[in-house]
């Protein structure tokens, strides 16, 4: 069994401070044979991902990305710098960690004033730098942040795109109660739900959400409207993350918050080609960084 599992161990293990190339990773394998299928398995779990740095292929463990030190890396990169794209960059970042980690594409349209094509491709210029990451949720893409403390680090291996509740918590805050009620009941009653808030929607919105990430399932006939928790080992955890991450971050967000054009001025005529040159070098930058923070 330990055997079969040399690979896994090896993988992280050389990744785990600090990014390796993945030639190297794979020239130093100890299990030659199922490197390939050991590490697709890794990446699948969302416990390293990868990037092309310079035209190499670089390796980086989730964990790495995750914790303080390397956030403090990126502030202190986005914050002594008077480049435009890094400007607008840390004011994005700076909103994503006001609205408590997370910003849907309708949120950043909004934010910026710019077209739904230009947002998706910062969006996807930011998911590049690892800053934060892309995640789908029922009404579209949005922005979440590597969340350090919790198992939202990764995603969950029975959870399909688990991270799209932190944005569902926002958008729709009577999902924290629903949340809450989940957790000490182990199941959801949709006709008690509608009365107690006098209203299907947002008990459908809900409901349609932990349907499709897998964390609740219909008990009973179709037509009795219960849903009980699905019993997949870190569910209840899982919960407690977002509990944990929503009651950190709803208390900085007014009930009728706009933030219409409010990063209008940092994204004015804002070019994608130069924003991606500026972000690879951002990401260079970082790399020399974190490697001298972990020489030191």
């Amino acid at each position: 069994m330990l055997r079969h599992q040399a690979n896994h161990y090896s993988i992280i293990g050389d990744v785990q401070d600090f990014p390796e190339l993945t030639s190297v990773l794979e020239t130093n394998s100890p299990e030659p044979s199922t490197f390939k299928r050991d590490y697709k398995a890794l990446f699948e779990i969302d416990n390293i991902r990868d990037q092309v740095i310079g035209n190499r292929s670089y390796t980086f463990s989730t964990c790495f990305l995750a914790r303080e030190k390397s956030a403090s890396t990126w502030l202190q990169l986005l914050s002594d710098a008077s480049d435009n794209y890094r400007i607008a960059l840390k004011s994005l970042m700076d909103l994503q960690g006001d609205f408590g980690g997370y910003l849907s594409h309708q949120e950043i349209v909004a934010a910026t004033g710019l077209k739904e094509r230009d947002v998706s491709w910062i969006m996807r210029n930011i998911d590049n730098l690892e800053i934060s990451q892309i995640v789908h949720t029922l009404e579209g893409n949005a922005l979440s942040r590597i969340t350090s403390g919790t198992l939202l680090n990764m995603n969950y291996r029975d959870l399909v795109n688990a991270q799209s509740i932190l944005v569902l918590t926002r958008q729709e805050p009577r999902s924290i109660e629903m949340l809450n009620i989940l957790q000490d009941n182990k199941q959801l009653v949709e006709d008690d739900l509608t009365d107690k808030y006098e209203s299907a929607i947002p008990v459908q919105r809900t409901i349609n959400s932990l349907m499709s990430i897998g964390l609740i399932r219909q008990k009973g006939r179709t037509n009795e409207g219960i849903y009980e928790l699905t019993p997949l080992k870190g569910n209840e955890k899982f919960i407690d993350d977002v509990l944990a991450v929503a009651a950190h971050s709803r208390h900085v967000i007014d009930p009728d918050y706009d933030i219409t054009k409010s990063l209008d001025e940092q994204y004015s005529g804002m070019d994608e080609e130069k924003f991606k040159r500026g972000t690879e070098q951002l990401q260079l930058d970082y790399f020399k960084e974190a490697e001298e923070e972990l020489r030191k």
